[in-house]
């Protein structure tokens, strides 16, 4: 069943040490059609802790949107490296509940001024071909899309 929420304006936070429980309480919720997504194939519960886990010790940033103190979507930015012009990754979560109340695309806006920040030339996300939202969220953006037999890969240029 959908949260009931009134209007609200999502607000970005970036995640630090202190995020830890939430972040991986934020990743258990997730379905298990929800973490294909996210991560591109079936995973295990096991496997979205482990992650969680380290999520915060990769290189790059993590932003998140609490909503009545919960973390309910989460993004990441990546740089990769020896890329030139610099190129970055990004990566979305939100719960089922969640969807379609604008928190992707309050996070996608962030992501996108966080990487110019950073001096990213090109922001690159891939998702599987089915999943509508992101591919939407993408073209709102003008994002590039390169389809595949199975996922679909945007590329904003940032320039």
């Amino acid at each position: 069943m959908p949260a009931v929420i009134s209007a609200f304006d999502p607000e970005v936070t970036p995640l630090c040490n202190s995020d830890q429980a939430a972040i991986s309480s934020h990743f258990l919720r997730l379905g298990a059609k929800a973490r294909r997504a996210r991560f591109g194939n079936a995973v295990s519960r096991e496997f979205v802790k482990r992650y969680a886990e380290r999520i915060l010790q990769m290189d790059g940033a993590v932003y998140g949107v609490f909503v009545a103190g919960e973390l309910r979507a989460l993004a990441e930015l990546r740089e990769l490296p020896d890329e030139r012009p610099m190129v970055a990754e990004a990566a979305f979560s939100v719960e089922p509940d969640w969807q379609g109340r604008g928190l992707g695309n309050t996070l996608m806006a962030h992501i996108v001024v966080s990487a110019r920040n950073r001096g990213i030339k090109s922001l690159n996300m891939m998702c599987l071909r089915d999943n509508r939202r992101m591919r939407r969220l993408a073209s709102k953006h003008q994002g590039l899309m390169e389809f595949t037999s199975n996922e679909v890969v945007t590329s904003l240029d940032l320039s």
